[in-house]
Formats: structure tokens, sequence, C-alpha cells
């Protein structure tokens, strides 16, 4: 069995293609198409990388960033055009990696290898957390909560 990867992109063609390299080189795969289900399989599969590409989110990437680092010390690739500021914003909110959409799939897979195995060495030298289930749950449930308070309602005009 191989590391597991939680890969979230809305874009389904993407979302599949990531997948499908990283299945190939012999990672395991969950694929979601939105972020609140993102977190939810965080929470749930534990993973040992994420890779987040939500271009065209109504929420900012660099939030939702954050967000999924509140949730998961699991090493965190943001896939997306950026400008240099963005990218510089996105390591800030907590990002380890920022790759162009035109990646190759040979610096995925090896990026990808290299997170994992670096996550291994800090979660190895951490000590056991002493957080409850009921904590990491409540914790998740604000995550998703901010997410969610900062969706734009889908029912109004834009002004």
């Amino acid at each position: 069995m191989g590391s597991l990867v939680l890969v979230v992109d809305e874009d389904d063609r993407e979302r599949r293609y990531i997948g499908a390299l990283l299945a190939a080189d012999g990672f395991d795969i969950i694929q979601v198409s939105d972020s609140v289900a993102g977190m939810v399989k965080v929470t749930t599969f534990e993973p040992s990388l994420i890779i987040l590409s939500v271009e065209g989110s109504p929420v900012p990437v660099s939030q939702l960033v954050r967000i999924f680092r509140r949730i998961s010390q699991a090493p965190l690739i943001v896939v997306g055009d950026s400008e240099p500021t963005g990218e510089s914003e996105l390591m800030a909110s907590g990002a380890d990696l920022v790759l162009p959409k035109t990646f190759g799939a040979a610096e995925l897979i090896s990026r990808s290898r290299m997170l994992i195995r670096r996550g291994g060495e800090v979660s190895a030298s951490v000590p056991e957390s002493n957080v409850s289930p009921p904590a990491v749950a409540r914790s998740t449930h604000a995550a998703l909560e901010t997410l969610l308070s900062l969706r734009p309602s889908r029912g109004k005009a834009a002004a």
C-alpha cells in the first residue's frame, strides 16, 4: 500500500489527471471536487499529502490553505497559476509548495515523494498529541464554519 494522497480540485479533468499520475507511481489516491469534501476526507483518512487546486473558488486559496492547515499537518501542494506575490502569500498561509498548472509529471511525482518523506521525518519527531477525538471534531467543525461563512450566498444578486 502506497502513501495516501488527497487531491482537491474543482476541475474534473485536472483532478483525474493528477490522480492518475500519482496512482501510476504507486500512491493511493482520494479525489474530491470541492474544499468542504476535502476537509471531511482529511479528518476521516489523514492523508500523507494534500494537493489543492481550487482556482475559481469563491473563497481565496490562501484562506483555504489556512483552514486545511488548521485540521491537518500533512504536506500541502497548491497547484495553480499565481503571481509571484500570490505564491509567497500561499507559502505564508501554510502551503509547502506551489506548482504552476503547467507542472511536469516527473516534477509532481518527485516533489510529492520528497514532501511525504520530509513530512514523515517531522511527524516522527513530534510526540503523540493529547488532543481527543471530540477536540478534533470541534476543530474540523470550526474550520468548516469558517469556510462556509466565506462563501457568497447563492440567492443574492451581486451588488
